[in-house]
């Protein structure tokens, strides 16, 4: 990992409790920039006996959030632009974005088959976005709550791998 990515990683976790402070740091958006057409990385369960596949992330285009989607687009259907623009949606516009774990988990009440919970945003002051989630693996039913600001470091560790681009919770 260069020392950029770890400069990145030090300055979210230097912001972790303050959401929006996070979201719209000038410097940690200006250091992810080059990372929001990666992905989406496929997010799967940490349990080594599971390793079930729960989600695909992607950044926001403008803002430092990781916005999360059931299905990601095949090759074939794929433009090639990455990040969110993978992602099975028919407006992969950035402020739509968040309404995708929100479809997700509107889906997963309805039928009871999607893995992502929307949790309380107590204090966040970030109207209409929802900086916590929790994946519910669908095979083993371990559960993995996690902050935007969490979700962001292991984005940001997972663009800098050299030996994988997925996600294990």
């Amino acid at each position: 990992m260069t020392g950029l990515a770890r400069d990145l990683l030090d300055r979210i976790e230097e912001l972790a409790d303050d959401q929006k402070a996070l979201i719209y740091d000038a410097e940690v958006n200006r250091a992810l920039d080059p990372l929001r057409t990666a992905g989406p990385f496929q997010v799967r369960c940490g349990k080594p006996s599971c390793r079930q596949p729960l989600s695909w992330w992607a950044l926001d285009q403008q803002a430092a959030i990781v916005l999360s989607a059931e299905r990601r687009k095949m090759k074939k259907d794929s433009a090639g632009l990455g990040g969110i623009y993978e992602f099975v949606d028919p407006d992969p516009h950035p402020a739509h974005g968040f309404a995708l774990s929100e479809r997700e988990a509107m889906a997963e009440h309805q039928t009871g088959r999607k893995a992502v919970h929307l949790a309380e945003n107590p204090g966040c002051g970030v109207t209409g976005i929802t900086t916590r989630r929790t994946w519910t693996c669908g095979k083993c039913g371990q559960k993995y709550p996690r902050k935007n600001s969490t979700m962001l470091r292991e984005f940001v560790k997972s663009a800098h791998s050299t030996t994988t681009r997925e996600i294990i919770l």
